[in-house]
């Protein structure tokens, strides 16, 4: 049993080590950067990153969301998968409003919950338009190996249309079900301003 415990703290020190060694402090000249969060379902912005929208907003920053599904498969056993389409892009559309932006700063790309792997091609050329229409300052998208096939996807196919169009952005990753992996409660940092993020620069080896 002690072998145990001592194995599994030695695991979280590593992991802390690694935590606080990638992360970098997001000041408020960075809360002013344009921003795209590509969002594989409708409520994945929002639960990775809808603090940082919101206090990017308020920085007077230009923010865009792009859901990649649309989101049909969501309790599908329960509801027509029309009906949880449409009920979830108003979710959204209504989601986005609470954090400070507009519906044409919304974008819906619409494909099929859970099958994004299957239109690799196709989502790159769109994320590639998207990206060099607004060519943003900063691209959030979900952490490379959140679990979920449609997050991972999300993450290849923009790091795919970023090295296509050779466009230089500061990505960020962002977790949504990494917490079913490592526990949170003792990697957070104490300095209240001093946000976590994965950082990665797509033209230096992504």
């Amino acid at each position: 049993m002690n072998n145990k415990l001592s194995l599994k703290t030695l695991v979280r020190q590593f992991y802390r080590f690694l935590i606080h060694r990638t992360r970098v402090e997001y000041d408020r000249s960075n809360l002013r950067r344009s921003a795209i969060i590509f969002s594989p379902h409708q409520d994945d912005e929002t639960l990775g990153c809808g603090g940082t929208i919101i206090r990017k907003k308020q920085a007077g920053a230009d923010v865009k969301i792009v859901f990649m599904t649309d989101g049909c498969q969501s309790h599908a056993h329960l509801i027509p998968e029309n009906q949880v389409k449409s009920i979830r892009a108003n979710e959204a559309l209504a989601a986005a409003q609470q954090l400070g932006l507009q519906q044409h700063d919304v974008s819906f790309l619409e494909f099929k919950d859970g099958t994004l792997d299957k239109t690799r091609k196709f989502a790159i050329q769109n994320v590639a338009k998207i990206i060099l229409n607004y060519l943003p300052e900063e691209i959030f998208i979900p952490y490379y190996n959140d679990g979920v096939s449609d997050h991972n996807a999300t993450n290849e196919i923009v790091v795919a249309a970023l090295k296509t169009i050779k466009f230089d952005v500061t990505v960020y990753e962002y977790p949504i079900w990494f917490w079913n992996h490592w526990p949170w409660t003792r990697v957070e940092g104490s300095k209240p301003n001093l946000v976590s993020f994965f950082k990665k620069t797509i033209m230096s080896g992504f």
